[in-house]
């Protein structure tokens, strides 16, 4: 049973994201999510989501891309996470809708 997910460098595309983000809605099992360039991906902790257990996420120097926003944004909604308050460095990605 995999644990983690490593999708970076795989230009998901809104569409992509939008998949994996729908996945989260029943997968209690992913602990992590590599997401983003494959040269600097970030890392979404899903389980420390859930957990409640991380208060910033410090994305300073990833490349998260639009497609680690989405997911990231879905992640934080459905954890129904209350813990995070701070999340570093979001210019480094834009959404194009």
């Amino acid at each position: 049973m995999n644990t983690q997910v490593g999708v970076s460098g795989n230009e998901l595309g809104p569409e992509g994201a939008k998949a994996i983000a729908d996945a989260l809605q029943t997968n209690v099992v992913l602990q992590s999510i590599e997401i983003g360039s494959k040269d600097n991906p970030a890392i979404i902790p899903i389980k420390q989501l859930r957990d409640n257990s991380v208060d910033v996420l410090d994305y300073s120097g990833k490349k998260l891309l639009s497609e680690g926003g989405i997911v990231l944004a879905a992640a934080l909604t459905v954890t129904q996470n209350t813990s995070v308050t701070t999340v570093s460095d979001m210019c480094a990605f834009v959404v194009l809708i």
